[in-house]
């Protein structure tokens, strides 16, 4: 399981409702999922670190990344919960820092 990368950038990608980069690593373009607002935190750096969270699924896997090491542990609690998925967490956490949703 990946849990950690630090690359560079070489390209920042956004669909309709998701967000995220590309990060060369080793060679290696990883495909990751951000929160819309660590886009734009980002965007002026040529290498970053990233806390990853993998999910991998018969369709295919997927990678999220997350700046800080707490904010990667509470989306895993929260997707743990039973009817909430990856996106329902990566919402909640655009939306609330972790400290609010932890007091919640």
């Amino acid at each position: 399981m990946i849990s950690w990368l630090k690359g560079e950038i070489v390209h920042i990608w956004q669909m309709p409702t998701k967000r995220g980069v590309v990060l060369n690593v080793g060679g290696v373009g990883y495909e990751i999922q951000l929160l819309p607002k660590h886009i734009e935190e980002v965007e002026v750096f040529n290498e970053i670190e990233l806390w990853i969270h993998q999910i991998d699924r018969e369709d295919g896997n997927s990678l999220y990344g997350f700046i800080e090491v707490n904010q990667r542990d509470l989306f895993r609690e929260i997707i743990s919960i039973s009817g909430i998925g990856p996106q329902i967490g990566i919402a909640m956490l655009e939306e609330f820092e972790v400290g609010q949703l932890v007091n919640a």
